[in-house]
């Protein structure tokens, strides 16, 4: 279950013809949810030319047959680039519970 969509930036625009290209990548798993970035990039159909269009961030919430959430397996952050954002999400993590 989507629980919360934040910090959606949009960059440019996506043109008629043009390729659209989503990456999604988890950031961290906590208790029961999920850190979810992703990047809209377009592709230009004839030149092959990337940029990125928008980027978000969205946590999902894992629930059980009973609709209630239920543990999602822990994150394995193999390189430093992994480290780096499950603490940047655990940090926005904090920040929106203490608020």
């Amino acid at each position: 279950m989507t629980a919360r969509i934040e910090a959606i930036e949009f960059k440019a625009p996506i043109k008629v013809g043009d390729v659209v290209r989503l990456t999604a990548r988890l950031n961290a798993a906590f208790t029961s949810s999920m850190e979810i970035g992703v990047r809209v990039e377009r592709e230009h159909a004839k030149t092959g030319e990337r940029s990125l269009c928008a980027d978000a961030r969205a946590t999902f919430v894992n629930l059980g047959d009973d609709g209630k959430p239920c543990p999602v397996p822990p994150l394995l952050a193999e390189t430093e680039e992994d480290r780096k954002l499950a603490a940047e999400a655990a940090e926005r993590r904090e920040a929106r519970r203490s608020a």
